[in-house]
């Protein structure tokens, strides 16, 4: 929904030289970084969390790690590591 929103608003003002103005440009500009954010963020976070998988996998073998790894998430209010597990 993020990117879908900006690349509209880059699209409107690009689109329509009347909102060629100084503070649209600068309404360009976060819409762009925030586009990239918003496409470049899930791809970090997807990405560390297969890597903390394959971690824990690969230190206590393969029985039942990747249940961990994932329902573990939820425990540690998000990618907050191993603290409070015992």
């Amino acid at each position: 929904m993020t990117v879908f929103v900006n690349v509209l608003t880059v699209v409107v003002i690009v689109r329509f030289p009347r909102l060629h103005t100084a503070s649209n440009v600068l309404i360009v500009s976060l819409a762009a970084a925030d586009t990239v954010t918003g496409v470049a963020t899930p791809c970090g976070v997807v990405g560390n969390v297969i890597q903390r998988c394959v971690r824990q996998q690969g230190a206590a073998g393969a029985a039942g790690a990747a249940g961990d790894c994932m329902g573990g998430m939820g425990r540690q209010g998000g990618m907050g590591g191993q603290q409070g597990q015992q």
